[in-house]
């Protein structure tokens, strides 16, 4: 099944949509640490090599043929927090590119008022099981994968059913 990249996900409408008609399917969650240091710092336009900003350098990255597959589905889900639906995969299969991701971004140098400085991404991964309810079920596991990410060093993939048994 092909799915059209998206940058704006209407929360849970759309979301809830793709689950239900799935069996395998993966969350990415993302968030990009340090975020608030760079606006207070450098301002909300700090810009990369002079001319694009922070944000809309990872929508290119996510967007790039080298990191997610055609039918995955990239959105924004509000802040500095990022969501990748990978259908037809596992956890395992989608920490491949949430690395490549997380690489990439941490390589990256980014260019304010003559400075350098660098963004890391938390990523947390979770994946359809078939007790999940809602879309909502999927989400939150993803989402306590990112925070345990954030709060234990950042800067790290981690996979819920790694860290959480059941």
């Amino acid at each position: 099944m092909d799915f059209p990249k998206i940058s704006t996900l209407d929360r849970k409408s759309k979301i809830e949509i793709i689950v239900t008609s799935i069996l395998f399917i993966v969350f990415v969650f993302a968030f990009i640490s340090g975020m608030a240091r760079v606006k207070k710092h450098f301002g909300a336009g700090a810009k990369v090599s002079g001319k694009v900003d922070v944000l809309k350098e990872l929508g290119e990255l996510l967007n790039s043929n080298s990191i997610f597959r055609n039918n995955d589905i990239i959105g924004r889900y509000g802040g500095e927090e990022f969501i990748v639906i990978l259908p037809e995969t596992n956890s395992e299969y989608a920490k491949s590119p949430a690395e490549r991701l997380r690489k990439e971004l941490k390589e990256k140098k980014f260019y304010s008022n003559g400075e350098i400085f660098h963004v890391t991404i938390s990523i947390g991964i979770s994946e359809f099981k078939t007790s999940d309810k809602s879309c909502e079920d999927l989400i939150d596991r993803a989402d306590k994968a990112l925070y345990y990410a954030k709060s234990h060093g950042k800067n790290m993939t981690i996979i819920y059913e790694d860290i959480f048994k059941e």
